[in-house]
This record gives structure tokens, sequence and C-alpha cells, in this order.
């Protein structure tokens, strides 16, 4: 008898394990549809203002940094 519930408990684990993947999968391609959006968005920016989202947003510069980078004024 203490095996079999052993047994059911382990297969709920697995049970839940297996949706959490999907929820996790469902996340993955949802992160990769927004990226996909965004950088569709931003590829019809004109290359000036792109830079400067990219620069800010996508690697985390501060403004002094994009000043030195695009060498204008912060």
């Amino acid at each position: 008898m203490d095996i079999a519930l052993d047994e059911e408990s382990m297969e709920g684990i697995a049970f839940q394990e297996f949706f959490n993947r999907e929820e996790q999968g469902d996340y993955i391609l949802e992160k990769k549809e927004l990226a996909k959006k965004i950088s569709d968005i931003l590829n019809h920016l004109d290359k000036k203002y792109r830079d400067v989202l990219v620069l800010k947003y996508l690697e985390g510069k501060n403004y002094e940094e994009i000043s030195d980078i695009l060498k204008i004024p912060e």
C-alpha cells in the first residue's frame, strides 16, 4: 500500500512537471514573438533613433556611454 501511494505521488509530480514545461514552452514562444515584433519596429526607425534605443534598452548602456559610443553630446 505504501508503495502505491509513493508511485501515485511520483506520477503527480511528473504530471505537474509536464505542465510546467509546457507553460515554459509557451512563455519562450511568446518571448520570441515579442522579440520579433520589437525587432520589426526598431528596423522601421531611423538609424539614429534605433541606435540609441538598442544601446539603452537592449544593451543596458547609460546615457554617458551612449554619448561616447555614438559620439554625440549627452
